[in-house]
């Protein structure tokens, strides 16, 4: 009787969330139906003509400092001609949103992954619901990577410094972060803006409670600035400037 009322109670919750999941179904359906336009074309003309490492070259002194985005955006699937991998692109991102908003709560607030698991899915729809221009947040490519998945890896480090942890040793955790916040930074100077102030958050909280992160949190302000410096020096983000005050 006892383990009879425990799968029924669990059954429930199950059914829930599995229904609830039909709320981000037509967000994914959605992938099937996208194309690549306008700057995908773009990215992927630029590596063709001047290679991988000459198109961040051009991009950095031309362009913009955001030295993350364009790297992984000049690996463009146009590359191999692959409109399927295109598709696959924004509903690995799409995933990636539930994924880490469902580390999060899990993490932070219910140890209950059931529970957790319906919390992401309804902040996510809300969140994918309400984006002003859902069409370039997720599903155009350049749009979603330089700043959806900045989003996504940003909540990420947060998750994993609230709760101090990530995965593998410490010392591969404190990699670990250092490569989010260098990715975040060299994103979008949005993202780059949120990450540099939680992480001067982080080192005045662990200052003040004299814990042991202290040092871990103040070498990631040291590596947040080092990227952020490498984004605003950027000879390229006078370029942009320059050309729209003509």
């Amino acid at each position: 009787m006892p383990n009879s009322f425990k799968k029924n109670s669990l059954l429930f919750p199950l059914l829930v969330v599995l229904t609830s999941f039909l709320l981000l179904l037509p967000f994914f359906v959605l992938c099937i139906y996208n194309y690549p336009s306008i700057d995908d074309y773009y990215f992927s003309y630029k590596t063709n003509l001047l290679g991988l490492w000459g198109a961040q070259y051009s991009w950095y002194t031309e362009w913009t400092g955001r030295f993350f985005s364009t790297f992984i955006l000049s690996l463009h699937p146009l590359l191999l001609n692959s409109v399927f991998i295109y598709k696959l692109i924004s509903a690995i991102i799409l995933f990636l949103t539930v994924f880490c908003i469902y580390r999060f709560s899990t993490r932070i607030f219910f140890e209950n992954k059931l529970y957790s698991a319906l919390i992401s899915i309804v902040v996510s729809f809300c969140f994918l619901n309400n984006m002003p221009n859902l069409a370039e947040g997720i599903y155009w490519e350049p749009g979603a990577i330089t700043y959806q998945l900045a989003n996504i890896m940003l909540l990420v480090f947060i998750t994993n410094r609230l709760k101090n942890s990530a995965p593998g040793k410490p010392v591969l955790s404190i990699l670990y972060n250092s490569l989010l916040i260098i990715a975040v930074c060299g994103s979008n100077e949005t993202s780059m803006l949120i990450i540099n102030i939680s992480i001067v958050v982080l080192v005045l909280i662990s200052f003040f409670q004299k814990n042991n992160s202290l040092k871990q949190n103040v070498f990631y302000l040291l590596v947040s600035a080092a990227a952020s410096f490498i984004v605003f020096s950027a000879p390229g983000n006078t370029i942009p400037r320059s050309c729209s005050s003509r």
